[in-house]
């Protein structure tokens, strides 16, 4: 019976080795599964390279328990030689692996450390922006509908002052976009959404509000030319909607809506002047604006 358990030790031996190279195996394709992974996932990813780190720590007790089980096979000469040395090469690749894991492991929880880092102050910078969004608008709409109409000169500061805040805004969607590109970089995948959608919104806003800055520009103080201003870009509105009607490129409709958005504006202007010209341009006139 003793010599039947000296001959299945070896064989036991080769079974713990072959079972760690599977655990190993196993843990070198979680680590692998992080690479690309999305950033809103990192603090998950963290938690699991914490529990790889625990894995590898364990695996390396059993490949030290496994050489010493070896070596004191050999001193008993249970092992042969060339058992011996096969069983030391296996130790030998194995142990060499989980330092290339261990390293790989420690690398990527630093990158998972980063991506947090960035993802937070990214986040924060887009609630900043936001902020900035709807404080132009809330302020460019109370602008439009404000009955206290000032001059030409005062307007266009006020519209510039709204146009120099949105730049301001701008500088931390320039900011945000390097953030993306480095998480990028360090192989993360990133949701672009999250810039696209706000450069769209500044293009618009700077959009509306360099209109209505033309706008201003652009209108008599003098009520007989704001009429005639008014109803020549009344018609001009009427036929441009026309003409969109048949587009059917999608480029060309889009620019000719930019443009009627921003005659629309230069219309409405006007038709503010007209009302702090003459009260009673309301009356005669408000249809044709809810036309427009």
């Amino acid at each position: 019976m003793a010599r039947f358990v000296e001959f299945k030790q070896p064989i036991g031996l080769e079974e713990r080795a072959e079972r760690l190279s599977r655990e190993i195996s196993d843990m070198e394709n979680s680590i692998d599964e992080l690479t690309g992974v999305q950033a809103e996932n990192c603090k998950q990813a963290l938690d699991h390279t914490k529990e790889i780190k625990r894995r590898l720590s364990v695996a390396k007790t059993h490949l030290e328990e496994l050489t010493e089980s070896g070596k004191m096979f050999v001193k008993e000469q249970i092992l042969t030689p060339t058992a011996a040395q096969d069983l030391d090469n296996k130790v030998n690749k194995l142990d060499e692996k989980l330092k290339n894991l261990s390293a790989r492991n420690t690398e990527m929880a630093e990158r998972m450390q980063n991506c947090i880092v960035a993802l937070d102050a990214l986040n924060n910078d887009m609630q900043k922006l936001d902020a900035v969004f709807e404080s132009v608008e809330s302020r460019l709409n109370a602008f439009v509908r404000s009955e206290n109409i000032e001059t030409v000169d005062a307007d266009r500061t006020t519209l510039e002052g709204l146009l120099e805040d949105l730049n301001q805004g701008g500088l931390l969607l320039s900011k945000a976009e390097n953030v993306m590109q480095r998480l990028v970089m360090d192989s993360f995948k990133v949701d672009e959404s999250i810039i696209e959608q706000r450069k769209r919104r500044a293009v618009r806003l700077q959009g509306d509000l360099r209109s209505w800055i033309d706008a201003v520009k652009c209108v008599s103080e003098d009520k007989t030319a704001l009429l005639q201003q008014f109803e020549t870009l009344h018609n001009q509105l009427k036929e441009s909607l026309t003409d969109m009607e048949q587009l059917e490129n999608a480029e060309a409709l889009s620019a000719a809506l930019d443009k009627c958005r921003s005659d629309k504006n230069v219309f409405i202007e006007r038709y503010r002047r007209l009302l702090r010209s003459d009260p009673e341009a309301e009356i005669k006139f408000s249809a044709v604006l809810s036309e427009v």
